[in-house]
């Protein structure tokens, strides 16, 4: 068993989010209840739009994520 099994992530088109709006309305929930959580993951903001407008959803940020993949490499 590695790492990366326990930094689940995925990534979401932008025709992902128009196909499943309760996926969206839950995001918005989870920040609205634990707002003190959402520095510690990957945020999902339009700042953070990607390539083709995908975006990822993870339970990493930006820097934890980039750690644990130098571990791994």
């Amino acid at each position: 068993m590695g790492l990366l099994p326990l930094c689940a992530s995925t990534v979401f088109e932008a025709r992902s989010l128009a196909r499943f709006p309760k996926l969206v309305e839950l995001v918005a929930q989870f920040r609205k209840r634990y707002p003190e959580l959402i520095p510690k993951v990957v945020p999902i903001d339009t700042g953070f739009i990607g390539y083709n407008e995908c975006r990822l959803l993870s339970i990493l940020n930006k820097g934890r994520l980039e750690r644990a993949l130098r571990c791994v490499a």
